[in-house]
C-alpha cells in the first residue's frame, strides 16, 4: 500500500513543509563508513551463501590449539550508579547533536570490536529481513510515546520531556466521606453459627489506606528508559511502525537509513555471559610457549537487549539488470578501479593489465570477451590505456579516489549486497 504524499506522521514539524519527518530522518555514519574502505567490489560464493550469518571458524573445535581466556570483571554498582553510568556512557558515545557518533572514539575498523566499550544487542525476529546494516553503519534509537506528555519517559540519550501540572488544593470535602479525626472501626468478627451472610472482609477487616507517599514509592511516575531519546507522537498520527503506537504506551524502536522496526528490552539473566572469539591477547597477558592460541574473552552480557520486531524498507534495491542498478555499478566499479591501482602504483610504482585488474577485483567472475568488454569503459574513465596497461590520469583529469567514494553512497551499498 502506497502512503499519500506529504502525509503527516509525527508530532513535531515536518523538516520541509509538507513531508514526513520520519522519512526524512538521516543518521550521520562514521568517517571510514563514507569512504568505503571496508566495502568489497564483489562477495564471494562463500560469502553470498552465508550473507550476514558468518560461519564460526574451524579452529574452535581443534583439539591441538589452545585457548588463552580474558575475563573482563564488571564490578557490581547500585541502581543509581548503574542509571548515572549509563547515562553518562550513552552521552560520551554521543556527538553535539543526538544521533552524531562521537568520531573521535571510533576511526577504524579496528575500533569496532565487541571486546571493549558498552554493547546494545539485537537479535533480528525475522530469518530473512529485506534489508541490513553493513558493518560500521550507524542508527539510531527512539523512545516514542502517546498519550499524556506528563507521564511521557526520561530517555538516558534525551529528547522529550515530561510536562508539569498544576497542582490543585483539595478541599475537605472531596478528601474523603470519613469526618476529619474520627477514627474508623473495623467490622466485629462473629461466630461460625452467625456467618452464613458474611464476607470476607466481615472477618479480617477493611485493608489499611495506603499513603499518597507509599504508592509513590511503590511505583515511579516517570519511566527511566536507558537507551536512545524520547519523541511524543499526536494523538492524531500513526507513527513509523507498520503497527500503531496505543495510547499509553512507550514504543521503542531502531531508525537506520536503510529501514525502521519496533524493539523489545529484555531482562539478562545474572548467569548469562558474552563470548568474544578472535586473535589471541597482546602484552603481559600472552602465554608463554606457543604463540598459536585462539583468543577468547569473556563479558558479562550487556544489559540493554533486544528483540527487533519487522522491518521497513526505507530504500528501495536496485532491479538487477536495470537502469538504478547500472547508475550505481558505473560509479562504483570506477572506485574499486581507481583505489586498486593507487595501491599498485603507491607501493610498486607499476601500472596493471586489465586481466590483472579483473582477476584481483572479481576472482569469482570468468574473463571472457564480453566481462572484459565491460569493465574496459570503467577503466578508461579513471586510467590511461598504454597497450594492455593501465595507470591512474593525471590529477587535472582526474578527481581522485575520495571524490569517486562520495558519488554512491553506503546505504546503496548495502542495498546492492
Amino acid at each position: 500500500r502506497n502512503y499519500q504524499r506529504h502525509t503527516e506522521r509525527t508530532g513535531r514539524p515536518s523538516r520541509l513543509a509538507g513531508s514526513s519527518s520520519h522519512d526524512l530522518e538521516v543518521v550521520d555514519h562514521l568517517d571510514f563508513v563514507y569512504n568505503h574502505s571496508m566495502v568489497q567490489p564483489e562477495l564471494s560464493k562463500a560469502q553470498l551463501r552465508q550473507f550476514h550469518r558468518p560461519k564460526l571458524p574451524s579452529s574452535i573445535v581443534r583439539s591441538d590449539l589452545p585457548w588463552q581466556f580474558q575475563i573482563l570483571f564488571a564490578p557490581s554498582t547500585t541502581k543509581t550508579d548503574a542509571a548515572s553510568m549509563i547515562a553518562s556512557s550513552y552521552q560520551s558515545m554521543m556527538g553535539s547533536h543526538p544521533g552524531a557518533t562521537s568520531q573521535s572514539m571510533i576511526k577504524r575498523e579496528s575500533d569496532l570490536s565487541p571486546s571493549e566499550g558498552n554493547l546494545v544487542l539485537l537479535e533480528y525476529s525475522e530469518e530473512r529481513p529485506p534489508i541490513q546494516l553493513t558493518k560500521g553503519m550507524a542508527s539510531k534509537i527512539i523512545n516514542y510515546y502517546r498519550g499524556d506528555k506528563s507521564r511521557c519517559p526520561i530517555s538516558a540519550g534525551g529528547g522529550d520531556r515530561p510536562t508539569r501540572k498544576k497542582r490543585h488544593e483539595t478541599t475537605p470535602a472531596t478528601a474523603g466521606s470519613t469526618t476529619p479525626g474520627k477514627e474508623e472501626r473495623s467490622t466485629r468478627l462473629v461466630g461460625p453459627s452467625a456467618a452464613a451472610d458474611t464476607t470476607v472482609m466481615d472477618w479480617i477487616g477493611k485493608p489499611p489506606k495506603k499513603k499518597s507517599s507509599d504508592e509513590r514509592a511503590e511505583k515511579p511516575s516517570i519511566d527511566m528508559l536507558p537507551e536512545g531519546v524520547t519523541e511524543i507522537l499526536h494523538k492524531n498520527v500513526h507513527g513509523p511502525f507498520i503497527g500503531d503506537v496505543e495510547d499509553g504506551v512507550t514504543q521503542t524502536g531502531i531508525i537506520s537509513n536503510l529501514f525502521v522496526a519496533p524493539m523489545f528490552r529484555h531482562e539478562a539473566e545474572s548467569t548469562d555471559f558474552l563470548m568474544v572469539l578472535g586473535s589471541a591477547p597482546t602484552g603481559d597477558t600472552v602465554l608463554s610457549g606457543p604463540r598459536k592460541t585462539l583468543g577468547v574473552v569473556l563479558r558479562p552480557l550487556p544489559s540493554s537487549v533486544y528483540t527487533v520486531g519487522q522491518t521497513e524498507p526505507r530504500i528501495k534495491v536496485q532491479t538487477p539488470g536495470g537502469n538504478k542498478e547500472k547508475e550505481f555499478t558505473s560509479p562504483f566499479f570506477e572506485y574499486h578501479i581507481a583505489k586498486l591501482l593507487k595501491v599498485v602504483e603507491d607501493t610498486e610504482g607499476r601500472g596493471m593489465r586489465s586481466e590483472e585488474i579483473i582477476g584481483e577485483l572479481f576472482p569469482d567472475a570468468k574473463i571472457t570477451s564480453g566481462k572484459n568488454n565491460t569493465f574496459r569503459p570503467r577503466m578508461k574513465n579513471v586510467a590511461d590505456c598504454e597497450g594492455n596497461t593501465y595507470t591512474l590520469k593525471s590529477p587535472a583529469e582526474f578527481p581522485g579516489v575520495e571524490a569517486l567514494g562520495k558519488r554512491f553512497s553506503p546505504e546503496s551499498v548495502a542495498a546492492y549486497e
